[in-house]
């Protein structure tokens, strides 16, 4: 996360993401209004730019944090489901991709 070539540890304990470097220190934790769901996700956009992707369940929202915890513009987005980043229409731009809970797919464009 922290593009120092060492693993770092993301622990979800339950309304809180703790994200940890090799050697246990904290470097930081980013609490919500409810518990994270599912797995994270972890983004690569440059070769040391990394971002942290995570679901809320209960208030069916995504969000994308920055490698120091702070929630990323345009953020939270409406969905239901874990999320895919990717550049889907290679146009240079990337997109989320997430499912809703009436059954449709959506994807949003990052700005």
């Amino acid at each position: 996360i922290n593009n120092d070539r060492k693993k770092d540890f993301l622990i979800i304990d339950g309304e809180e993401l703790k994200v940890f470097n090799d050697k246990s220190a904290r470097l930081f934790s980013t609490k919500f209004q409810s518990d994270i769901s599912g797995e994270l996700g972890v983004y690569k956009f440059t070769n040391v730019d990394r971002k942290i992707g995570l679901h809320l369940k209960e208030s069916q929202e995504v969000f994308l944090l920055d490698s120091e915890g702070n929630i990323e513009d345009n953020f939270p987005l409406k969905g239901s489901t874990e999320f895919s980043i990717g550049d889907i229409d290679l146009d240079g731009r990337f997109e989320v991709v997430v499912g809703m809970d009436y059954g449709e797919v959506v994807v949003y464009r990052l700005q």
